[in-house]
């Protein structure tokens, strides 16, 4: 898959280029940096796809960390530029899965290691190696954070 994803984000970008689509070129370029910048993190050794979706899905968190700060200050303009951004990196990750699935996981995990209030960080740890790439850290934790109360 690792490289379908690399082939499939080079694809796009010509097509994008093709059709002249400035933003979407702009985002698949800065996607295709990132990747690149942490293949040379990693002495160029091989990548899996858990390391590519990793970049992307830092590549959206801080999209959405922009659009709440662009909003806060009343940049609409900058926030739609970044919304733009993350609609085009959401299509390369893998599906979000529901609030639902994600409580039913939390309440698993709380089950199986009889967790109480004071055990948030090891019930968090556990369920977001559980989920990583399927849902938000911060939908997770806002669900750990509501059933350990």
């Amino acid at each position: 898959m690792f490289m379908d994803i690399i082939q499939t984000i080079k694809q796009d970008l010509i097509g994008a280029m093709k059709s002249k689509d400035t933003e979407k070129v702009a985002t698949l370029r800065m996607l295709q940096s990132a990747i690149k910048n942490k293949e040379i993190d990693m002495n160029r050794q091989e990548m899996s796809d858990e390391v590519i979706i990793e970049v992307i899905a830092k590549q959206a968190k801080q999209r959405k960390e922009a659009i709440n700060e662009y909003e806060k200050g009343g940049r609409a303009e900058l926030a739609e530029k970044e919304k733009g951004e993350l609609v085009v990196l959401e299509k390369y990750l893998p599906a979000q899965i529901s609030d639902e699935e994600i409580t039913t996981v939390v309440k698993t995990v709380i089950e199986e290691m009889s967790a109480e209030k004071g055990d948030f960080g090891k019930v968090m740890g556990t369920v977001a190696k559980q989920l990583k790439g399927k849902a938000d850290g911060g939908r997770i934790r806002e669900i750990v954070e509501s059933l350990l109360q």
